[in-house]
């Protein structure tokens, strides 16, 4: 029997970024290729930028 709660395998994710009207649309690669497995009770934290979320 598997332990895990929460099983992802290679996530990525990207997003369209565009300074202005003007300007060229870029692509920003947030994630890449994450994975991770969550066990029954466990805890986990996730801390990122002030504003990120």
């Amino acid at each position: 029997m598997n332990d895990n709660l929460v099983s992802v395998k290679n996530v990525s994710v990207e997003f369209d970024y565009q300074e202005n009207f003007l300007s060229k649309k870029q692509k920003i690669q947030a994630v890449k290729n994450v994975s991770l497995n969550i066990k029954k009770k466990s805890f986990l934290g996730l801390v990122g930028e002030s504003g990120s979320g």
